[in-house]
């Protein structure tokens, strides 16, 4: 009995030691940080009677591939398994650029070496479920679901186009594109930590038709147990064509980049 009494004791003392999930796992967590994107976009926007131009903005517009924007995430542990996920990144271009060939873009039709004035704005929420099926003291993984909201709005107008002229085309979209992934974590030391996520999703809603790839990796410090740093790495692919008063727009864009960002944790556990 003694022996036996001694045994559940160590083993106690044992899961007292080693607690269920890794440290990163907390009950609420809040995230802001600075994102390097690099961008690629093809944009193609046609009405009934023109065929429409592919434009790469960077190369045809003279937007800059470079966007220094932020990142904001909020995390909510239901159980140490169980976790949602809220985000929203913001990335606004535009660029004043000299025409090497004409284009069709909408409505109008812009002329080689016509002075441009161009805009492609991008805002993305994004909410997710993930559920670690996997976990123990230092690593997790497991499945997710959610949608990223891409509301994208873009225009082109002629400048000095003079006589009262007024040539200028704009088009937006806003996609619901709901995705589904795997994610996961490893605590390599009693402070660092590898995180990673992925999803992907094709589908088409009602006028929108499209896909969605992203996924992330990030090293993560615990500089105290409420405060943690992370640098990483963000990427995401979004393909999406959709109809819009009159006009077909199609849309292909991706960016990835760096990141650094600061969480702050809080909040007691339930496990």
């Amino acid at each position: 009995m003694k022996k036996l009494l001694l045994l559940l004791c160590c083993l106690t003392a044992a899961t007292a030691a080693y607690p269920q999930a890794p440290w990163f796992v907390q009950r609420f967590k809040v995230t802001g940080g600075y994102f390097l994107a690099l961008n690629t976009t093809d944009v193609k926007v046609t009405n009934n009677e023109l065929l429409g131009t592919k434009v790469n903005l960077e190369d045809d517009l003279g937007f800059s591939n470079q966007v220094h924007t932020f990142l904001a995430n909020a995390q909510w542990r239901a159980t140490s398994r169980a976790r949602f996920d809220f985000s929203y990144y913001r990335l606004h271009r535009s660029a004043t650029h000299q025409l090497d060939r004409t284009i069709q873009f909408g409505e109008n039709t812009y002329q080689v070496n016509g002075q441009t004035d161009a805009y492609f704005n991008a805002d993305i929420f994004r909410g997710s479920f993930g559920y670690a099926i996997f976990q123990g003291s230092r690593y997790e993984a497991g499945l997710m679901i959610g949608a990223h909201v891409v509301k994208t709005n873009m225009g082109i107008a002629l400048t000095g186009a003079g006589d009262g002229l007024d040539i200028k085309d704009d088009y937006d979209v806003t996609a619901p594109m709901p995705d589904a992934g795997i994610w996961g974590g490893f605590a390599f030391a009693p402070r660092w930590a590898l995180n990673a996520e992925a999803s992907y999703m094709a589908l088409k809603v009602d006028d929108i038709n499209g896909n969605i790839f992203s996924g992330s990796v990030q090293v993560n410090y615990q500089v105290i147990p409420s405060l943690s740093a992370a640098v990483g790495y963000n990427m995401l692919h979004l393909d999406v064509d959709g109809k819009r008063n009159g006009l077909l727009g199609d849309v292909a864009w991706k960016y990835n980049g760096p990141s650094v960002s600061v969480s702050y944790s809080f909040g007691k556990k339930r496990w």
